[in-house]
């Protein structure tokens, strides 16, 4: 594609391709292949050999547009705050009162409020003996119906006697762009989405086809499934039309990502395992107590790969071992440009895919420090969350895993990763929780990003003596603090204010999927959490400063890497396929800003996998849409 330039003019760096070890067979040539372009970076920021580092935001504050940056052309749409923003609560809003604004973390379950615990989500039977059922479904975040707030998209399981006759899968239209409230009105009739009733697990959105609607992906216990956003509310069931009915089986995650820098979106699905509803497994041995078997002792099913080739997804098959994968996350993890995908493997080691360009891959999770933790030990990796943990402009990966053991930070440093989960303070609280959806976000709007993690067992004989948790488990929350971050324990007074102010935090659960957007078009990040066999929960963020936060939504957004520069600052985000567990990432990134930062200029900084960037100024309190132009 030739040399691209970033808004301030400078060049980015180019560098060699290099040669792989995994490769997908050959497919058509075309004339954007990823072979001939340039190697990207972030302004001249980035040097050819170096690192870049990044000082992390300690604090926030107001900013103004800095004369001179320019857009080169871009689309762009800054939706200032008291502009078009709908309307806020006030003293005449019979709801207001219950939605205190609150300046440190403080969500509400709001559940009832919004309408969305009347949405019930099925995963066979509960309790169960058969690692079918206890999984549970994924979530997405869509904005299907294009009017700037996103809305949510339910897969939906079945049951072992009928898993292709499930209760179906919901899709619920979020009305806060007219209503300036979260509440979720089910649309599901009529749009398509009906008769889907497969068992479902993973889901990943994305524009697949290029008509500047976002599509879904629905990954399944048969065939996965493609519903093509119609843009009059409806889905057209595009499977075969695309070429995804020639395989069948467990499908856990989903995840886009341009992975030959084409400009359109290929397709990653995590396989679990091979496994048949109607033969159920033999029971296994824990700690003297019967349990559900699995997943050792049952053969993996494949991951498997597809170009998009305009109109089609064509299978790319990879010379790489099956393990049991739970999740996946896309995007480009050392800086060359190319999307790689991390895959992370349940009891066995996480498999890091290093793009080499033309569909050649090189699986580096052992050699780079990704497959396991420090003590060289596979773990379970049922969440991953990325996030710039030690600032220095890498995306570094955080897992959640079984009970017994510890979550897992890995720090990117420069393509290998270093396990700091101990130095940092994430270790605590962790092993007597089994984690499933997990993100990075920034609760309280200080600068720098939080862990939440959703919990629940997988045994339901949990609660007898043998075992170290419960099967219904409270959330886990670890909060920044300086260079490390401090477990919220409810047992301790020093945290009995904030647990008070969030009493979520004391309610035992068996969640596993959750999405972490900002729902209500309020600057802060709310969340959606899926309880096995349970209704879905609201977590309604109250913060309360309407100038210590920005908001950017690249279009489109999957691949897209964000920056925010405040001053001498930066803050980095980055838009993955993949998401905290089954479901999908925002397609929006989310900045606090420290009471020091609200008082700098700020610019945002936008890449895509293309080569192509966009640079604005923006305004604290604001929402902006980047646009990439066409070539």
């Amino acid at each position: 594609m030739g040399e691209a330039r970033a808004g301030d003019g400078s060049p980015w760096r180019s560098g060699p391709r290099r040669a792989g070890t995994v490769r997908g067979t050959a497919g058509q040539d075309q004339s954007r292949r990823a072979s001939g372009r340039s190697r990207v970076g972030f302004g001249i920021e980035f040097q050819q050999g170096s690192a870049v580092t990044r000082r992390r935001p300690l604090q926030r504050s107001v900013i103004h547009p800095i004369p001179g940056v320019v857009s080169l052309g871009i689309a762009l749409i800054c939706v200032a705050v008291g502009c078009d923003r709908p309307p806020s609560s006030s003293a005449d809003d019979p709801g207001s009162s219950a939605r205190p604004r609150h300046d440190g973390i403080r969500l509400r379950d709001a559940s009832q409020d919004s309408g969305i615990a009347e949405i019930f989500t099925t995963s066979g039977r509960d309790p169960s003996t058969q690692i079918i059922e206890v999984k549970g479904g994924g979530l997405g975040l869509i904005d299907f119906d294009q009017d700037g707030d996103l809305d949510l998209i339910v897969p939906n399981g079945a049951t072992l006697d009928a898993p292709t006759e499930g209760p179906g899968a919901r899709l619920l239209k979020n009305l806060a762009s007219e209503t300036g409230r979260i509440a979720f009105e089910d649309v599901t009739d009529g749009s398509g989405l009906e008769e889907h009733r497969d068992w479902s697990f993973g889901v990943a959105v994305g524009d697949v086809n290029a008509d500047g609607r976002d599509d879904l992906l629905i990954g399944t216990l048969g065939v996965d499934r493609l519903w093509l956003n119609q843009g009059d509310g409806r889905f057209a069931d595009a499977t075969s039309d695309w070429g995804l009915d020639d395989d069948s089986g467990w499908t856990t995650s989903l995840g886009l990502g341009d992975l030959d820098s084409d400009g359109d979106l290929d397709l990653v699905a995590v396989g679990y395992l091979e496994v048949d509803p109607a033969q159920p497994l033999p029971t296994s041995n824990f700690r003297g107590v019967e349990v559900l078997s699995g997943p050792r002792g049952i053969p993996a099913r494949e991951d498997r790969w597809y170009e998009n080739v305009g109109g089609r997804f064509e299978r790319r098959p990879m010379d790489a071992p099956s393990r049991f994968g739970l999740n996946l996350a896309v995007l480009d993890f050392d800086g060359d440009g190319w999307q790689d995908v991390l895959v992370g493997n349940d009891s066995q080691g996480n498999q890091l895919y290093r793009n080499l360009g033309d569909w050649a891959f090189e699986e580096t999770g052992v050699r780079s420090g990704a497959a396991t933790n420090q003590e060289g030990d596979a773990q379970a990796t049922m969440g991953m969350a990325v996030g710039d943990v030690d600032g220095n402009g890498t995306p570094d990966v955080f897992s959640t895993n079984f009970s017994s053991d510890t979550n897992t930070l890995h720090a990117n440093l420069d393509g290998f990763f270093d396990d700091r989960t101990r130095r940092l303070g994430l270790a605590d609280g962790s092993r007597q929780q089994l984690g499933w959806a997990t993100e990075f976000v920034d609760l309280d709007h200080d600068g720098d990003e939080d862990v939440l993690v959703f919990n629940g067992h997988v045994y339901p004989q949990a609660t007898v003596e043998r075992m170290d948790s419960p099967y219904a488990q409270p959330p886990g929350l670890w909060r920044r603090d300086g260079d490390r971050f401090a477990f919220v324990d409810p047992s301790k007074e020093s945290h009995a204010e904030l647990v008070a102010e969030n009493p979520w935090l004391l309610e035992p659960h068996r969640d596993r999927a959750a999405v972490f957007a900002d729902l209500d078009l309020d600057g802060d990040v709310d969340v959606v959490v899926l309880e096995l066999n349970g209704p879905l929960r609201l977590l309604e963020n109250l913060h309360d400063h309407t100038d210590d936060w920005v908001v950017i939504r690249p279009i489109p957004a999957l691949g897209a890497e964000v920056r925010l520069r405040a001053g001498e600052s930066t803050q980095h985000r980055w838009i993955r396929g993949g998401g905290p567990f089954q479901s999908t990432a925002s397609p929006e990134a989310h900045f606090g800003l420290s009471a020091e930062d609200r008082l700098q200029p700020l610019v945002a900084e936008v890449r895509w996998p293309d080569g192509t960037s966009r640079t604005v100024a923006v305004d604290a309190g604001t929402r902006t849409d980047v646009t990439r132009s066409k070539p």
